[in-house]
């Protein structure tokens, strides 16, 4: 499982809309130029980008949630033409 986190912070806010995120604190005015989590249609922007990139991995690999991107692991049971499964020579029971 991964977790992009931090991926919301690179997703830059539109020029015409970082005005409307100013605000004012001791070191003076700021306004943001990220987009940042918990804000209005950021999940979805930040959803929608994720399963663009990974849009061709999408479902055999994994299904992207938001910021979470889980990976299907490989199969623990490799059979052999004979029927019977791949063993460990030192451990027959793995």
């Amino acid at each position: 499982m991964f977790d992009l986190f931090v991926g919301f912070n690179q997703h830059e806010l539109a020029v015409q809309s970082r005005d409307l995120t100013t605000f004012q604190t001791l070191l003076g005015t700021f306004r943001l130029t990220s987009i940042l989590i918990g804000y209005t249609n950021s999940m979805q922007i930040f959803h929608g980008d994720t399963s663009f990139i990974l849009q061709e991995e999408i479902p055999d690999v994994t299904i992207p949630f938001i910021d979470d991107i889980p990976i299907k692991e490989l199969p623990t049971r490799f059979e052999l033409e004979d029927g019977t499964y791949e063993t460990m020579s030192d451990n027959p029971n793995v």
